[in-house]
């Protein structure tokens, strides 16, 4: 699959269901990690394919220093749960990081 197919299909089951403070909410819910790593264990995809799309994401962030991008995992996964589970973050924000990532990845 391509970066951007791969996008979408995390965008894909976050507009279906979206949660904050958990991985997976009830029914199909998914925070934006959780939707990251379903589609991972779905399409059984390593690390380093996944850091494909994680990256963009990052790129994508609203505000970024240029560690995250590139400092460890666990900073970057941090950085997204952060931007997902932010007070007042909405879904619609959500979906439009991975827009604004899909756009760097179609270039």
């Amino acid at each position: 699959m391509t970066d951007s197919q791969l996008l979408q299909e995390v965008r894909a089951l976050l507009a279906s269901g979206w949660c904050q403070g958990a991985y997976h909410g009830s029914g199909a819910r998914f925070c934006l990690v959780g939707a990251i790593r379903e589609v991972q264990r779905r399409r059984d995809l390593s690390a380093a394919e996944m850091t494909r799309i994680v990256f963009p994401l990052l790129r994508a962030l609203p505000i970024r220093r240029s560690f995250v991008a590139w400092g460890p995992a666990s900073v970057s996964w941090g950085r997204l749960v952060q931007f997902n589970d932010t007070p007042g973050m909405t879904r619609k924000r959500v979906l439009q990081l991975i827009d604004r990532a899909l756009v760097e990845v179609t270039k």
